[in-house]
């Protein structure tokens, strides 16, 4: 081989195609040759007296393989792509002409039919019209299996050999038209996603988990996904042509079909949250989103739906619902508790007629020292007392805030006709008092509460006298 490759595309060369009577292998065949081309896959062919048509997957040259010289090939010309090839036999020169069909890079050819009058989308056309066209039977009111004059219109069979097997695998359709049937030529490309439109939608859509469906107007499925038909319990093969009754309960059908009649006759999408029972019998919580599906038209000949199920998400609700509801009333026994708290906190006793004590314990914030002064105040509205002392005994810190306070606790108070008594001021307090430069002139102190209450009943004309030892 002298370094050269075992295997190499010299495009110098032609090629040559031998065609030999079929039962006849004694026979010599007839030879034609063209320029150098490639062709792995056949899709069907034909005779028609002395005519010959083949659809082949032809490529310019072999894929993978280098040149002579070792080169790598040209990726373009390694391309293939759907041709006829027809071949002449009473033409002993130009006999052989080769046409490109489309320009779709594929390999491994099918054929793809489909019959107007077996549209998914009308309900009035039975789905055994669908599978005639791919068996070669003829369905009940729809046109005879194709004949041999269909060839002309590039139908690549022959009249005793039914279509192959419906391929979804496939891209670009040529289509052609004959007696009512239109039949569509279709390849398998290299690249997965370029694969039919309606296979690669059915894969698409069984990827995913949420239950999807496709309707028509008389509520009859043309299309689901693998999560509809495990939701439903049946295979899609059972599914596709029947409508809801029979797969569901009669209640949860009329439910089903009042929300497809607004989709359909609105043109508008349509959401619902239903109960349903599914193919296992148990109830599930399903939020379901409807879609008006049109025509070229734009008329409306269908609905998409999708369902989700939300059973454990309303159950989770629910729950979190109750949660919060528990939340809401124990706050309000926690508010009710504080409250209690505070009135506890902030006590306004009635000690002698008109004389009120109100004894603080623990330290004086802002908020505490308003609930002093509401305190005070509504205690002496009530009782209608002239004196309050205010007993500090407990406070640990008397600091400019407490003071500030305290006085004005005093001149409310004062407002209302009643003097105030300050008791229990300790050394300490008074020092920082001092140092804080706070008016308490307006207060009447006393060391201790019983020299306060003692001040307070002789301002009252009262007199305290000790009783005789008997």
């Amino acid at each position: 081989m002298r370094g050269k490759p075992l295997l190499a595309w010299d495009a110098s060369l032609r090629t040559h195609v031998g065609v030999m009577q079929r039962g006849n292998a004694a026979g010599a065949p007839r030879w034609f040759n063209t320029d150098a081309c490639h062709m792995f896959h056949v899709m069907n062919a034909w005779d028609d007296g002395d005519t010959i048509v083949a659809y082949v997957m032809q490529s310019e040259a072999a894929p993978g393989l280098p040149d002579a010289e070792g080169r790598p090939g040209d990726p373009e010309a390694m391309a293939a792509r759907l041709c006829r090839w027809t071949f002449h036999l009473a033409d002993a020169g130009a006999g052989f002409r080769r046409d490109y069909l489309d320009d779709l890079v594929a390999e491994f050819p099918r054929i793809w039919c489909s019959m107007p009058w077996a549209s998914p989308l009308d309900p009035s056309r039975s789905p055994a019209c669908r599978t005639a066209c791919h068996s070669g039977s003829t369905a009940p009111g729809g046109p005879a299996p194709l004949e041999r004059g269909e060839r002309d219109a590039g139908v690549a069979r022959r009249p005793e050999q039914p279509l192959s097997r419906r391929a979804f695998l496939g891209m670009k359709k040529a289509d052609v038209s004959s007696g009512g049937a239109r039949v569509a030529m279709t390849s398998l490309p290299v690249d997965p996603f370029t694969w039919h439109r309606v296979e690669l939608l059915q894969r698409i859509i069984d990827t995913l988990p949420d239950p999807i469906f496709v309707k028509n107007r008389a509520h009859r499925w043309v299309a689901v996904n693998e999560g509809y038909c495990k939701l439903i319990g049946h295979p899609r093969e059972e599914l596709i042509g029947k409508d809801d009754t029979g797969f569901w309960p009669a209640e949860q059908v009329a439910v089903f079909w009042k929300h497809d009649d607004l989709v359909v006759n609105t043109g508008e999408p349509d959401e619902n949250q239903e109960v349903v029972t599914g193919g296992d019998r148990v109830e599930r919580t399903m939020w379901t989103r409807k879609y008006p599906v049109r025509d070229d038209a734009g008329q409306v000949v269908g609905l998409c739906g999708i369902i989700t199920d939300i059973t454990n998400m309303k159950g989770k609700l629910v729950a979190a619902e109750r949660l919060e509801a528990e939340n809401r009333a124990q706050l309000g026994i926690i508010e009710a508790q504080r409250t209690l708290l505070e009135k506890l906190a902030v006590p306004v006793v009635r000690i002698w007629q008109g004389v009120l004590l109100l004894p603080l314990v623990g330290a004086l914030n802002q908020e505490r020292a308003a609930q002093v002064t509401e305190s005070v105040l509504a205690a002496i509205s009530d009782a209608s007392a002239r004196f309050v002392i205010i007993d500090v005994t407990g406070v640990p810190l008397v600091d400019t805030m407490a003071a500030e306070a305290l006085l004005r606790t005093v001149q409310a108070a004062a407002l209302l006709g009643c003097e105030s008594v300050l008791v229990g001021m300790g050394p300490a307090a008074a020092q920082t008092l001092v140092g804080l430069d706070v008016d308490l002139g307006r207060i009447t102190t006393r060391g201790s509460l019983e020299r306060g209450l003692e001040y307070a009943l002789g301002r009252l004309s009262y007199r305290i006298v000790a009783a005789r030892s008997r």
